[in-house]
């Protein structure tokens, strides 16, 4: 849903998406294995959680939104000790040595989560609904998932959760497919919608939930690693594996991803279209209208759309307006529109982990000790 700090666009090694686990012949097929999800039942009309938001720093353009984690935001880390979501000027944290799990800064739940990370833990796209993954009282494989800590849904292999907008329906990964996989059936509201015995990887969804983007696990016939892509179950890509960012518009109306050829050259494409070629590309941003932020790192170049405006070979983070008439940099200081800004209260040495644009403003997210 969002811009990430760019060593979180490092590409994944491909050994780590082939892990199998062991002791898999005795286990029954991808379809035996669905029917073990217990779905509650369907959720009623809620409000969102009732929590204090932190007090924004307010500017004409830029809400300052301040998160304190407890550790150092930058680290430097060899396992970073938090993990957090952002969106909607609302934030989800948990932190490993506090085994807390912090919405908007209430602790709303304490000790283990299932997993660590994306996969047990997600904030809607407005951020008013959040959702999380916990080991559940049956023991062996089987998690919890809770939605505004309310539990919704038990399954075996329960993971990668996600939450629509209003907060009514939910989506998940669960299964264990006879080729050795979990996370081989995709269910929305306890109802599997779609299965892939080599696993899904990832999943985004639409605001409302009425499109998801899944990243597939499959193998070519060398046993060699091959990534998909699938929108609503119908696949958009298949080929080398996809680095570098893969992401849904937030109304579901649009998608783009980085795909690597057999020359090592890297594209990015967009609801479909490869609009451009570079030697290292990394996607930051689609909206609602099908703009899109990159940072061709390989040309020195931040790529909004067909404009290409001269960066450095830092780290670069990029936010857009819907129709990327205004756009937001950071290249070793900020710039709006290439003019320098200062936000409100944010030394240069601040750790700004994403920029977003609301509408009518920018959230800026600032992590602090």
């Amino acid at each position: 849903m969002s811009l990430e700090p760019q060593r979180q666009f490092l590409r994944q090694k491909s050994w780590a998406r082939l892990f199998r686990l062991p002791g898999l012949l005795f286990l029954v097929g991808v379809m035996q294995a669905c029917s073990f999800s217990t779905p509650a039942p369907t959720l009623v009309p809620t409000q969102p959680a009732l929590t204090q938001l932190p007090a924004p720093t307010q500017s004409p353009l830029f809400n300052v939104i301040t998160i304190p984690l407890g550790v150092d935001p930058q680290g430097p880390y060899q396992t970073s000790p938090y993990y957090i979501e952002t969106g909607g000027g609302h934030s989800l944290l948990f932190t490993t040595d506090s085994k807390k799990l912090i919405y908007d800064g209430k602790e709303v739940y304490s000790g283990d989560l299932a997993g660590f990370g994306r996969d047990s833990m997600a904030l809607s796209r407005n951020g008013l609904h959040y959702a999380y993954v916990l080991l559940a009282a049956e023991g062996g494989n089987f998690h919890d998932l809770f939605i505004d800590g309310v539990k919704v849904a038990t399954a075996e292999y329960l993971a990668y959760p996600a939450v629509t907008d209003d907060g009514q329906h939910y989506f998940y990964t669960a299964c264990f497919s006879a080729s050795g996989f979990s996370g081989s059936c995709l269910f929305k509201d306890g109802q599997d919608i779609f299965v892939h015995p080599d696993g899904i990887l990832d999943l985004s969804i639409s605001r409302n939930g009425d499109v998801y983007l899944a990243s597939l696990r499959n193998f070519d016939g060398n046993n060699n690693f091959v990534e998909s892509l699938v929108l609503n179950g119908t696949e958009i890509y298949k080929g080398h594996e996809l680095g570098n960012g893969k992401f849904l518009s937030p109304n579901g109306e649009h998608y783009a991803y980085i795909s690597l050829d057999e020359n090592n050259l890297q594209h990015l494409v967009v609801d479909g279209v490869d609009q451009r070629s570079s030697d290292a590309l990394i996607l930051q941003q689609v909206t609602d209208q099908g703009s899109v932020c990159a940072w061709d790192s390989a040309r020195s170049q931040v790529v909004i759309n067909a404009k290409e405006i001269p960066s450095s070979q830092e780290g670069i983070q990029c936010a857009l307006t819907d129709d990327a008439s205004h756009y937001v940099i950071n290249d070793n200081g900020w710039t709006l529109d290439g003019q320098p800004i200062q936000f409100p209260g944010v030394s240069p040495n601040d750790w700004i982990r994403l920029v977003e644009w609301t509408g009518q403003a920018w959230n800026v997210y600032r992590l602090v000790k």
